[in-house]
């Protein structure tokens, strides 16, 4: 239900676009160092990770399978407190697939 020009040209240039920004400064390091991000202060949480597609809420299940993935394990980033960047990861390239500003595709307690 939210739209899919996550960024207009404008905003992109502008360096405003959350999705364009940080697959830019992720493309800059390895896998490595992007599992080793960790938030929190007390409890320390992999801030970008792999989780199973079944975990998701049931519309992205129907979605995953509608747009033909089979891939079992999708990959988000963090980008905030509650918004994702969700895809898959093939070899060293990641794809997009969802621009998640509210934490829905996976939603929380807290979320």
């Amino acid at each position: 239900g939210q739209e899919r020009n996550w960024c207009s040209p404008a905003t992109r240039l502008a360096g405003l676009c959350t999705v364009f920004s940080t697959m830019t400064e992720m493309s800059k390091l390895t896998w490595a160092e992007i599992y080793s991000h960790t938030t929190g202060i007390k409890e320390r949480h992999k801030k970008h990770h792999s989780q199973s597609w079944d975990s998701l809420c049931l519309e992205a299940q129907e979605r995953w399978v509608e747009i033909n993935r089979t891939e079992e394990e999708l990959f988000r980033f963090r980008t905030g407190a509650k918004s994702r960047i969700w895809g898959f990861r093939q070899a060293s390239k990641f794809y997009v697939v969802w621009w998640d500003s509210e934490h829905k595709i996976y939603p929380t307690e807290k979320g």
